[in-house]
């Protein structure tokens, strides 16, 4: 890990079509310190109290999206179900399955 290849800022690459290193960000970044003023949207609290609904609207591709990120990021250690009896707790012993 001492020695990696890389690309120095304002390099030259012959990777990319334009020869650029530098990248642009990725089209829909919001930049820290920007985002949006909407308190429910942005962390799910208003006066200091969770907000009682999703505050965006519920479409098929956005439920699918949901169940994929579920999928990846949660069903390890709650399952599909999400009875909390996924593989992580099958297999670990500081959280054995109930």
């Amino acid at each position: 890990m001492d020695r990696q290849p890389k690309y120095k800022p304002q390099a030259q690459s012959a990777f990319f079509a334009d020869g650029r290193t530098s990248r642009g960000p990725v089209p829909g970044t919001v930049p820290q310190g920007f985002a949006a003023e909407d308190e429910a949207r942005s962390t799910g609290i208003r006066d200091n109290m969770y907000i009682g609904q999703n505050p965006l609207t519920l479409t098929k591709p956005m439920l699918e999206r949901g169940e994929k990120r579920f999928n990846i990021y949660c069903a390890p250690c709650h399952d599909r179900t999400g009875s909390g009896r996924g593989i992580v707790s099958q297999r670990s012993s500081c959280c054995p399955a109930t």
